[in-house]
């Protein structure tokens, strides 16, 4: 169990090689057919900004949001 912890402990570093992990594959693939001029339908486009979107979720899940101002401070971490 102490080792389920220590796992859960570090889920800022798993969850950011998951979101890095679905994003790269399609992006070198969208790169690939970009620079070789292929032309996009928007049906076509629909699975990049998915992966992409679940991607910047799982990257963004754990970090630590915080935004201050003079009047007030609001701060979420994991």
């Amino acid at each position: 169990m102490s080792k389920l912890w220590a796992i859960i402990a570090e889920k800022g570093k798993w969850a950011t090689l998951l979101g890095m992990f679905l994003a790269f594959p399609t992006n070198i693939q969208f790169l690939s057919l970009l620079f070789s001029g292929y032309v996009f339908t928007v049906e076509e486009l629909y699975p990049y900004i998915f992966a992409n979107i679940m991607a910047m979720f799982w990257f963004i899940l754990p970090s630590s949001i915080k935004l201050s101002s003079d009047k007030f401070t609001f701060e979420v971490k994991d």
